[in-house]
């Protein structure tokens, strides 16, 4: 058992042993065969690389070869046509006859005078329709007194033409325009505006006539200095300046800004008769703002305001009110409140149409009645095409003179 033993062994270890040396040769020549596999990789790649190299050169060499094929055809081209010309050189071959000579024509073939003329009449006029129509729907503002009828449905109490005075270039119309000799049709057009205000009133009681306008510099306080003076011709009449932020009328008239007036009655107790201003020329009663007030809408809307307009209404036949502008601040509704009714003024190719809508949907709103609307500043064109009288208008004028 132990001889059995010692020899199995031995022979386990030289089949270990022989295990051994057979891995280490067949790892050998696995190295071996890894080592020429790199090497044929190599020598693979670099085949390919002069396969490629041998490619590039083969298209330079066809498109040399090409070029070197063309450039032969035009030398034998050119060298065939030098040699026809060099054969044919003394040679002259006619390249045209004349036939028949040319005949000067009647009548011009271009420019066709005629049909450019009509055709420049047509695109002259197509072209006038079209911007016409074009400014009549951009058009967003009042022309004349019936351009307002044909927008809003209404029929205003009449419409002022624009003053051109020179005397009026650089300073605010003043209380002798109304006087003025040589703005008759300013004059003319007021006394209109007065009657249709009348006769507005004709049934009604109420003495107090409230004008606004719905932006600044639209005319309102010309308006109402005008019409108070045409409506102190036939009763007795007193203009108050109720634009307490901005007052103007005192300068209208001359007088100074420092004017006693409304304010200084209402405020600091000032004697009535002290605050009220006569104008000779007229015979029209003023109260100015007076002192600029810091609360000028407390004080429209105080009691003593209203009874103020009272008084007065017991000594005059009339009360006219300047009121600020209704879009700017709301002065304008609460004395518009107080006069029961209000008169606006627009500016004829100034004031937008949606202002002219939000002013009279304020005075809706705040349950104000509008006794009519005046359109100022139109043109004189635009003024005698709404009254009919044409080129007659100077007639009445110069005849009512």
């Amino acid at each position: 058992m132990i001889r059995a033993q010692a020899q199995l062994k031995s022979i386990q270890k030289q089949t270990n042993k022989i295990i051994t040396e057979l891995a280490k040769g067949i790892e050998k020549e696995l190295q071996s065969a890894r080592r020429q596999q790199a090497s044929i990789k190599r020598e693979l790649i670099n085949k390919k690389d002069e396969f490629q190299k041998l490619a590039i050169k083969k298209n330079r060499f066809y498109s040399l070869k090409r070029e070197v094929d063309t450039n032969t055809q035009l030398y034998n081209m050119f060298l065939t046509r030098q040699k026809e010309t060099s054969a044919t050189s003394d040679f002259n071959s006619a390249n045209a006859r004349f036939t028949d000579h040319a005949l000067i024509p009647l009548e011009a073939a271009a420019p066709k005078k005629k049909k450019l003329v009509i055709g420049a009449m047509l695109a002259s006029l197509l072209f006038a329709m079209v911007m016409s129509i074009l400014i009549d729907s951009l058009k967003n503002t009042i022309e004349s007194a019936k351009d307002f009828e044909n927008k809003f449905g209404l029929l205003p109490l009449g419409d002022i033409p624009t003053i051109r005075n020179k005397k009026f270039k650089n300073k605010p119309l003043d209380n002798t325009l109304f006087f003025d000799a040589n703005e008759h049709a300013f004059s003319e057009s007021i006394r209109s505006i007065r009657t249709s205000l009348l006769m507005k009133l004709v049934n009604s009681k109420r003495k107090r006539v409230s004008i606004t306008s719905s932006i600044p510099g639209e005319g309102k306080t010309t308006t109402a200095i005008n019409i108070a003076m045409s409506l102190a011709k036939m009763e007795k009449v007193i203009l108050i300046d109720c634009d307490l932020r901005k007052p103007s009328v005192a300068e209208r008239f001359g007088l100074n800004k420092n004017q006693q007036g409304l304010t200084n009655h209402l405020l600091m107790g000032a004697e009535l008769e002290d605050c009220l201003y006569h104008d000779e020329n007229s015979g029209l009663i003023i109260l100015p703002a007076g002192m600029l007030s810091p609360n000028p809408q407390e004080l429209l809307s105080s009691a003593k305001f209203k009874a103020l307009l009272e008084k007065l209404e017991q000594q005059v036949d009339r009360i006219i009110l300047d009121t600020p502008p209704t879009l700017a601040v709301s002065d304008s509704l609460v004395i518009s409140k107080l006069a029961g009714a209000a008169v606006i003024v627009i500016k004829a190719d100034n004031t937008k149409i949606p202002q002219i809508q939000s002013t009279i949907s304020r005075m809706i709103q705040h349950d104000i009645s509008i006794d009519g609307l005046i359109i100022n500043q139109i043109s004189r064109s635009s003024a005698n095409s709404d009254h009919g009288y044409g080129q007659y208008g100077q007639y009445y004028q110069s005849t009512e003179s």
